[in-house]
């Protein structure tokens, strides 16, 4: 097989170009690179100001958009809809420890989304959509989402202790470490036992709770846009029509 010796390796780093703009008042990071007619969308909520529930339930929010109806579209049909649309569709809470000073962290609910960039501007409502209409209400659909995902990260932590044992003896002294463990570690493997142990007549409760939090995350205020296209205006008609469609 071909071999690269290391001579032949440029050791820096590939260097990602970015122009920051700012259209409608929203940060936007625009990536100008041949992505052959793919438009790569990030959508960067700050969440530094959430405690260790909201990271968790903010965590189990996650699992729900795109899995739950909307006002707009039933949950039977938005798989196909979601389908029709994206490439892929990712929801996760991130965290950007500062190297140096371990107290420093930039916390985000992070939306990413990729769609052909002929179908961007349907992407882009849908997104909308979720972010704004998703229905909490559906208490069998989010009772079912709940069990499966307390399983599948009882799992994974059960495969991968020494992993998520670190990250949660990080947590006493590194802010990206506390985050990491109320979003996807033991802390957050707690919280979804609690939640079941309450049953599904606390239900109603939670979703009054995550949509509070819907409310309060997914503004313009919050938001930064990170844009990956070879589609020159796809940056400026993205920010344009969020700045719109989010409350401030």
């Amino acid at each position: 097989m071909p071999r690269l010796r290391p001579e032949e390796v440029d050791p820096r780093p590939a260097v990602l170009p970015t122009v920051v703009e700012t259209p409608a008042g929203l940060p936007v990071l625009r990536h100008p690179l041949p992505t052959h007619g793919i438009t790569y969308l990030n959508l960067y909520f700050a969440a530094e100001d959430l405690d260790g529930e909201d990271l968790c339930r903010a965590s189990f929010l996650c699992e729900l958009l795109g899995a739950l109806g909307t006002d707009t579209t039933p949950a039977a049909r938005l798989p196909q809809r979601l389908r029709a649309t994206f490439g892929s569709l990712q929801s996760r809470v991130e965290a950007y420890g500062g190297a140096e000073d371990f107290s420093r962290c930039r916390v985000f609910f992070c939306v990413s989304a990729s769609m052909l960039n002929g179908k961007a501007d349907r992407g882009l409502a849908l997104l909308e959509e979720l972010l704004r209409e998703t229905r909490l209400d559906d208490r069998d659909k989010l009772w079912a989402i709940l069990c499966q995902r307390r399983a599948d990260l009882a799992r994974q932590i059960a495969q991968n202790g020494n992993s998520f044992a670190m990250t949660r003896a990080g947590a006493a002294f590194r802010t990206e470490c506390a985050v990491q463990e109320y979003a996807g570690g033991i802390a957050c493997l707690q919280w979804l036992q609690a939640r079941e142990a309450e049953g599904p007549d606390a239900l109603p409760a939670l979703a009054e709770q995550l949509e509070a939090l819907m409310h309060r995350l997914f503004t313009r205020t919050r938001l930064t846009v990170s844009v990956t296209s070879d589609a020159p205006a796809c940056a400026e008609e993205t920010a344009v029509r969020l700045a719109e469609a989010l409350p401030a």
